[in-house]
């Protein structure tokens, strides 16, 4: 879950001050039916606290949730 991500990894994430930091979360979110909109704004902060010591955040996704 997105939230766990933020809560549980990110400070950690953040304290090693990465050149590029690659974020897939979400996944879980929409299997389980969180709003779009919360898990939009999970992955902003998420983004958005990431690029502000990293120069590249590479956020990928898990292809075709229809297809699970």
């Amino acid at each position: 879950m997105a939230s766990d991500v933020r809560k549980e990894q990110l400070d950690r994430a953040l304290a090693l001050k990465p050149d590029i930091a690659s974020l897939s979360a979400g996944s879980n979110d929409a299997v389980r039916g969180v709003p779009l909109r919360t898990i939009r704004r999970e992955l902003r902060f998420i983004a958005g606290a990431l690029a502000e010591v990293s120069s590249l955040v590479l956020m990928t996704g898990v292809g075709d949730m229809g297809s699970i």
